[in-house]
């Protein structure tokens, strides 16, 4: 598995016509990935993700490199990203079920969200909104269409269809904003999750690779949420979340 991000993305500064500098850079942390020095290509791939380029070749690199170095949490928070953006590639889908499946036991978490991904982001986010749009649009000049000449069986057959599709299209929309704007942390290190935001009381422990919906912040303390529906208060020294949205 080293050498997949290497080999999948080698054409990483012609496709994605990132100026030459970063090109480089990439290449270099590449290099340093083949010479199994994993933590130095994870600083160069962060190096680049600090800059704005945040997408799927960047996150599925830096997963492995993660999950070559031990660090499930932070490995598995880069797989989902890197979804995000290729929902359907197999490379990421591989490596990603690997990671869950081998060295977290989580398979079945591994493939509700391959599942969900593969629904929510089987669309760019871009086009779907602006699809929403152009319908809109469509609609409006439809309207004036029909106001204009009177043609109501056409309008209502046309003006339907649009319409349906626009419902379509807005929902996935809907739901790839909220899934893309929802606040989630990844446990880098077993842990405890507490009672209140302090270590007072420990309600149970959690471990490297927990996925934790983040619903708020107390001082040095997310309070988050499982989904089993478990709550509590975690130290944020132990959890990495997503800083590149």
């Amino acid at each position: 598995m080293k050498y997949l991000s290497v080999v999948a993305f080698l054409l990483f500064s012609i496709v994605t016509g990132y100026s030459k500098g970063n090109a480089e850079i990439f290449n270099r942390a590449n290099i340093l990935y083949m010479q199994q020095d994993f933590k130095g290509a994870a600083e160069l791939y962060n190096e680049l993700l600090d800059k704005g380029y945040n997408n799927a070749n960047i996150n599925y690199n830096l997963a492995n490199a993660y999950c070559n170095m031990g660090m499930f949490g932070s490995s598995r928070l880069h797989y989902e990203k890197a979804l995000k953006f290729k929902p359907f590639n197999k490379n990421i889908r591989y490596s990603y079920k690997y990671l869950m499946s081998e060295k977290l036991k989580m398979n079945d978490e591994a493939e509700v969200c391959i599942m969900n991904n593969s629904l929510v982001y089987s669309l760019p986010h871009t086009i779907v909104f602006i699809f929403v749009v152009g319908s809109i649009i469509f609609l409006i000049v439809l309207s004036l269409l029909y106001i204009k000449k009177n043609r109501k069986k056409i309008f209502i057959i046309s003006g339907s269809l649009v319409l349906f599709f626009h419902l379509v299209f807005l929902g996935i929309y809907i739901m790839q904003d909220v899934n893309y704007r929802s606040d989630y942390g990844y446990c880098v290190k077993d842990t405890n999750l507490y009672l209140t935001p302090d270590e007072s009381t420990i309600l149970t422990k959690i471990y490297d690779g927990y996925k934790l919906k983040i619903t708020n912040e107390v001082k040095a303390f997310y309070n988050v949420v499982f989904t089993d529906g478990t709550t509590g208060w975690v130290n944020k020294k132990d959890v990495k979340t997503d800083n590149y949205k």
